[in-house]
C-alpha cells in the first residue's frame, strides 16, 4: 500500500502542530532492511517552514546528528548515505520547530551483514501486483517491472494458455535499476511471469502469477460514465516521490455505489468501499506515496443493471 513504510509525526501539547512526514528508500519498520554497503535515503517533509534536525540512533549507542537546517513547507528533502557497521536496528528522528510550533516523526529500520550466499535478489511485479488480486481484462495494458541487486543476465518469460512468450532474452540488467516491460492482456486464463537471472556463478529466480478475464465489465444492460485521475494525471506523467501527497479525484454521471482500490508492490488498499457517489459530483481522496514501484487505481461503479469501470496508472520513484 502506498502509505506503508511512512512515519507521520505531530506536535507536542500546547504547541501548534507541525506535520512531519518521514520515510526511507525502503520504508520504515520490519520490512525496511538494508545490508552493509546498501545506499540509504531519508526522505522527509514538513507542512510549514521550520528548522529541522535529524538524529540517527545506532545500535552501539551512538547518536549521529545528520542535518540541521531551515526546511520549506511542502518540499521533500533527501539525506543520502550508505548503510554501515555495526549491524542492528536504527532509528531516524526528525525534529521540526518554528515559533510556537513543534513536530517530530520517527522511522526505524535494520542493517544486516552482507550476503555470503551465491544468490541474486530479484524483484518482479505488475501494475496490479501478483497473485489472486492481479486480474486484467482482455485488451488491457499490463505494466511489468523487474530489478536485480547485482548486474546480471536476465531472461523473462510469460507462460499462458497459448504457450510461452519470451519478453527478455539474456538482457543485461544493471544492479538496482527498475526495468519496465509493457504487454497487452490477451486470451482469458491464468498466466505466470518467470524471471531468471545469472552472473558469475550466482543465480536468482522469481515468478509472478496473474489472471486475464473477459473484456466485458460485468453483467449489466448499460454503462455508467466514470472519471478517475490524480493531481499529476495518469500514465507517463503521473510520477511521484516517496512522501508526496497523491490527490485522487473521481466522479460518475449516474448516482451509484463506488469501490476504489489501489494496487501496488505491497498489495491492495481499499480507498472507498461501496460509497454512494452522487451523479456529477467530484470526490477527493488523498494518499501518501510510500514504497517505490508501479501502482494502479481501479474504480468500479454499479447501480441496478448499470456498470462503470476506469483505471489510472502511476509510478513512485526517486529523482
Amino acid at each position: 500500500m502506498l502509505a506503508s513504510g511512512l512515519a507521520t509525526g505531530t506536535a507536542h501539547a500546547n504547541d501548534i502542530p507541525i506535520a512531519v512526514m518521514l520515510t526511507t528508500n525502503r520504508g520504515c519498520g520490519s520490512d525496511a532492511v538494508f545490508r552493509v554497503g546498501d545506499a540509504t535515503s531519508y526522505d522527509f517533509s514538513v507542512d510549514r517552514d521550520a528548522t529541522v534536525r535529524l538524529h540517527l540512533d545506532r545500535p552501539d549507542g551512538n547518536l549521529d546528528y545528520l542535518s540541521d537546517f531551515a526546511a520549506k513547507a511542502g518540499v521533500v528533502y533527501h539525506v543520502t548515505g550508505t548503510a554501515g557497521n555495526p549491524v542492528g536496528p536504527r532509528t531516524v528522528t526528525v525534529f521540526a520547530t518554528a515559533p510556537g510550533a513543534k513536530g517530530q516523526a520517527v522511522c526505524s529500520y535494520t542493517v544486516v551483514s552482507q550476503r555470503e550466499d551465491r544468490s541474486i535478489v530479484v524483484t518482479l511485479t505488475t501494475n496490479k501486483g501478483c497473485g489472486s488480486d492481479a486480474v486484467f481484462r482482455s485488451g488491457e495494458a499490463i505494466d511489468i517491472s523487474f530489478s536485480t541487486d547485482r548486474t546480471a543476465f536476465v531472461v523473462l518469460k510469460l507462460v499462458g494458455p497459448s504457450g510461452t512468450q519470451l519478453l527478455k532474452d539474456n538482457f543485461v540488467a544493471t544492479a538496482g535499476v527498475l526495468y519496465p516491460v509493457s504487454i497487452t492482456a490477451g486470451a482469458t486464463g491464468n498466466y505466470t511471469l518467470i524471471l531468471d537471472a545469472g552472473a558469475e556463478g550466482r543465480s536468482g529466480h522469481i515468478e509472478c502469477a496473474f489472471r486475464v478475464v473477459d473484456a466485458a465489465p460485468g453483467p449489466g444492460t448499460g454503462q455508467i460514465g466514470v472519471t478517475l485521475t490524480t493531481n499529476r494525471g495518469c500514465g507517463a506523467t503521473a510520477m511521484f516521490q516517496p512522501g508526496d501527497a497523491i490527490n485522487i479525484t473521481f466522479s460518475t454521471d449516474t448516482t451509484a455505489f463506488v469501490v476504489l482500490k489501489l494496487y501496488g508492490p505491497n498489495g491492495v488498499q481499499v480507498l472507498a468501499d461501496n460509497i454512494i457517489a452522487t451523479a456529477g459530483q467530484t470526490y477527493p481522496v488523498t494518499v501518501t506515496a510510500g514504497a517505490m514501484g508501479m501502482y494502479t487505481l481501479v474504480l468500479d461503479a454499479g447501480v441496478e443493471s448499470l456498470r462503470g469501470h476506469v483505471e489510472c496508472r502511476l509510478m513512485v520513484g526517486t529523482d
